[in-house]
């Protein structure tokens, strides 16, 4: 029994000695001052959007929310498979208010989340962890700012957006934190939300590329480049599989069909047939694609609709008008003719997505080829705007696009400034990455709408951030 106290204290030790591990590990502030600043930021991030919320009453509507309700086969599955499991958890009475209370949750947490491992890895104390919290709450209704149709904030609304944003933050999380502590169990953890966002969203599969490039550049750089590819490219060829399993086995459980979401295909078509001439009817041998061209073209011709009707080289206006022709190509142009056609052929339903994609792959492959010069024209106008979007918002005014590269030139001095700075240096060439992924990605089939990029704005910005409040700690 005289041992006793001496065990007493040993045992003690080890605790305290434990718990000093799970500070490090699990990024809990030593400091009372930090911690109080992180409450009062968590709590102030949380009760406006909250009360925000409270304050709204209901969900906000937009045409893309009917084809996620209805599990339209045109969607991926991630978020309808959602929006089912709540409505099963709940009832059919009243689920989009569920939907929305665990959005607005999810977007705290994930917010929190990342502004602590941000300010953990970085050594960013004190007041200056609220400007963190400031920039997060400025993003969450920054989609108000833009004018027009747009929300009040995206976890209020029945889009993918809803939990994309919050999921991505702790993606990024997990990604910055690999290339700081090079450390794979973070990398494979970036991994799985990187699936999981391309699983609500094809559009974000550029995050699996992102992860891979990590992977072979910093966690495992440790072997040699044949290996670091082999041990990277195994996982993220995992991870597309289990995204190719998922998606088929959410639709053969829909429809007893095994496939994919369905009109990718027509929406990568749109720009392509955007910078086609009325002569590329020559170019297709069969009779049926012929006359489809010829339709969809005519409407096209008549209503403006085309590279050639744009009397002007700005790269502005080229995007802007791209932009404002995409859309009404697929849906009022293409849409419209291709329908009337497989009526006639009594194709219907799914067979007849199926068809229309078929047919869209083929109009888009065999116009391409003549026309790659004009479409990569439309794409570098198309991602400048990608550009302007995701630092500044709006391409439009000349004072919006002068910021633009005045914010950049300065993110861009941080990056030689801090180039001597490892994870410093990580942090701001992972966001690099991530931006460039999502403009140059999103360009190729579509245009680039503020709500795709505004996944790029909290990253910069909040890099820019520590880049600032850091730069004392290291000229010391």
């Amino acid at each position: 029994m005289a041992d006793y106290p001496e065990k007493r204290r040993i045992y003690i030790r080890l605790y305290i000695k434990r718990m000093k591990k799970m500070e490090k590990d699990f990024g809990f502030e030593t400091s009372k001052k930090d911690r109080n600043i992180h409450l009062i930021g968590a709590v102030l991030l949380t009760l406006v959007l909250i009360f925000c919320w409270i304050f709204q009453k209901e969900a906000d509507i937009f045409p893309d929310s009917a084809t996620y309700i209805s599990m339209s086969i045109h969607r991926e599955p991630g978020y309808p498979l959602f929006l089912a499991f709540i409505r099963l958890l709940v009832g059919e009475g009243n689920y989009l208010f569920a939907v929305v209370w665990f959005q607005v949750v999810l977007a705290c947490y994930c917010s929190i989340s990342f502004i602590r491992e941000i300010t953990k890895q970085f050594n960013v104390h004190g007041l200056e962890i609220l400007l963190l919290y400031v920039l997060l709450l400025i993003f969450w209704f920054l989609p108000k700012f833009f004018g027009g149709g747009n929300p009040t904030a995206y976890p209020f609304t029945i889009l993918t957006e809803g939990i994309t944003y919050s999921i991505f933050f702790l993606y990024y999380k997990y990604l910055v934190m690999s290339v700081c502590n090079r450390d794979k169990k973070f990398w494979i953890i970036s991994l799985l939300f990187a699936a999981l966002l391309s699983f609500i969203r094809t559009g974000l599969m550029f995050t699996i590329v992102a992860t891979f490039i990590v992977g072979i550049c910093v966690v495992f750089c440790g072997c040699g480049i044949v290996k670091r590819i082999v041990s990277a490219g195994l996982l993220v060829i995992c991870s597309f599989l289990i995204l190719y399993l998922a998606e088929h086995f959410s639709f053969f459980s829909l429809t007893g069909r095994w496939m994919s979401h369905t009109y990718g295909p027509v929406t990568a078509m749109s720009n392509v047939l955007y910078v086609a001439d009325k002569e590329d009817s020559a170019l297709f041998e069969n009779a049926d694609l012929k006359a489809i061209f010829m339709e969809t073209y005519n409407v096209m011709e008549e209503e403006g609709w085309r590279y050639v009707d744009l009397d002007s080289s700005d790269i502005v206006r080229r995007g802007e008008h791209i932009a404002a022709c995409h859309d009404l190509i697929k849906f009022s142009s293409f849409d419209f003719v291709v329908n009337n056609y497989l009526e006639e052929k009594h194709v219907y339903q799914i067979d007849a997505q199926i068809e229309k994609d078929r047919i869209a792959g083929e109009l888009c492959k065999t116009l391409f080829v003549k026309h790659y010069k004009r479409w990569l024209d439309v794409y570098i106008s198309l991602a400048y705007q990608g550009f302007i979007r995701s630092v500044a918002g709006s391409p439009r005014q000349k004072i919006m696009r002068i910021y633009s590269f005045l914010v950049a030139l300065m993110f861009f001095v941080g990056v030689l400034y801090y180039r001597r700075n490892r994870k410093m240096l990580g942090l701001a060439l992972v966001t690099a990455m991530l931006i460039v992924g999502n403009i140059s990605s999103t360009s190729l089939v579509i245009m680039c709408l503020n709500r795709y990029m505004m996944y790029n704005i909290p990253i910069f910005y909040s890099t820019i951030i520590v880049m600032w409040l850091c730069r004392k700690e290291l000229e010391n």
